[in-house]
């Protein structure tokens, strides 16, 4: 008994605890401080920024914590990214929408000269850091801003994603037009999103839990019905699925 004390109950093992529910709070705290205003920009900012700089903190926390394994882009759990990286072939430039921090490194990898778009500049340090630290950091670059407002031309890029930012915004309407919007004629647009309580986050957003339904994607690409390649569920493998993964091609222009 007193062994199975010494174990469970050692100094290190209630620290980690610790720093798991403190970590735990600080993303409570923020997603009710984006609900309360959640077109309010400084606090949208804010909170990103923060955000990044404790999910830095915390992924590089003690090993038996967390551990970095999310911010190595040859981490197996990075599987969505794969799904991505098949979808978007077949073009060089890519526009990478709430980028965060590790997926420009996944996507330069895979062969993508990558402009990672996102509203916390902490998350764009991030991720140059780790596209210099796997040498691709002359395949990355980066811009700050908000995805409601684009500031890039019409017809921009041949490829965006949208890999789970969706869920983050209070319209994510406004979020596709704008990425639509930039997307070339004949470009390819992927996105995903959680469904129900999936990947669920204190800092999800949209729905009563913070995640999709069926009728919440009918009705955000009932605009773009004609241009649909896919809308599916997709899954990690040897499990149920729990994302929405969306791929629209854009029509070329009419002569």
């Amino acid at each position: 008994g007193g062994e199975r004390v010494r174990k469970e109950y050692r100094i290190e093992a209630a620290a980690g605890r610790l720093w798991e529910h403190l970590h735990q709070a600080h993303k409570v705290y923020w997603g009710q401080r984006i609900r309360q205003d959640p077109h309010d920009q400084a606090v949208i900012e804010q909170a990103y920024q923060a955000e990044h700089r404790r999910n830095w903190a915390y992924s590089f926390g003690p090993e038996q914590w967390n551990g970095p394994a999310r911010f190595d882009p040859t981490w197996s759990r990075h599987w969505r990214a794969q799904v991505f990286i098949e979808a978007l072939s077949g073009a060089e430039e890519l526009l990478d929408i709430g980028c965060s921090a590790v997926y420009p490194t996944i996507m330069a990898r895979a062969g993508f000269r990558v402009t990672g778009f996102d509203v916390s500049q902490e998350a764009l340090d991030q991720a140059m850091t780790l596209a210099k630290k796997w040498g691709v950091d002359d395949r990355v670059k980066t811009q700050q801003g908000l995805a409601q407002h684009l500031p890039f031309p019409d017809a921009s890029f041949p490829r965006v994603l949208m890999g789970e930012i969706l869920e983050h915004v209070p319209d994510p309407e406004k979020v596709l037009a704008e990425g639509y919007r930039v997307l070339q004629p004949g470009g390819v647009l992927v996105a995903s999103t959680p469904f129900g309580r999936n990947h669920w986050d204190p800092m999800h957003i949209h729905g009563e839990d913070g995640g999709w339904n069926d009728a919440d994607m009918d009705n955000l690409v009932a605009p773009y019905r004609a241009e649909v390649v896919s809308l599916e569920k997709i899954a990690e493998d040897g499990t149920e699925p729990s994302c929405y993964l969306l791929v629209l091609h854009k029509r070329q222009e009419q002569p």
